[in-house]
């Protein structure tokens, strides 16, 4: 899918990977995770990074859980975990719901606030923003513009793009 690709993304550094379907950009974010390898060059992902890892399809959540307790179990105390989803746009009794019974924009937002409240310092996302509304795009571009760590994001939105990264990467068939 690539040669010669070589990048460094670093402590508060914020790095999109952009181009067409196909075009490898989430098997690049899988090989970066060591879940594949690649068939020839070198990885290397540098002492104490601590990688947290935002999958297109979903992540694996307890669909009997609710939202807090999904948060709850990375370590994160109850009134932290309300404030992160709170800032991206679960609130009122929406937290105490099952994670089952959520909507996939919802069960996204659950992912990403249990990803910013474990003990990474860098994020690997793949497409954040599917299946969120304006709104909720601007909430979770306004709280990982907050994170402390690294950000290494494969994004079809332009608009998500432009207003996080302050580099890009664009892969393209050939």
């Amino acid at each position: 899918l690539f040669t010669d690709l070589s990048f460094r993304v670093t402590r508060g550094s914020r790095t999109a990977i952009v181009g067409p379907n196909g075009g490898g950009k989430t098997t690049l974010l899988r090989l970066i995770l060591g879940r594949e390898q690649p068939d020839a060059g070198a990885m290397h992902v540098g002492r104490g990074v601590r990688l947290g890892y935002y999958a297109q399809e979903g992540e694996n959540m307890d669909p009997s859980l609710s939202a807090v307790e999904v948060c709850k179990a990375v370590g994160a105390e109850e009134t932290w975990a309300r404030t992160v989803l709170g800032c991206l746009k679960l609130r009122g009794s929406a937290p105490e719901r099952a994670v089952g019974s959520m909507s996939a924009g919802e069960r996204g937002k659950v992912a990403l606030a249990r990803l910013l409240l474990s003990d990474v310092n860098l994020l690997v996302l793949d497409e954040p923003t599917n299946h969120l509304d304006i709104d909720a795009q601007e909430a979770v571009e306004e709280t990982l513009g907050q994170f402390p760590g690294g950000i290494l994001f494969v994004s079809h939105d332009r608009a998500f793009t432009d207003a996080l990264a302050d580099e890009v990467i664009e892969l393209g068939g050939g």
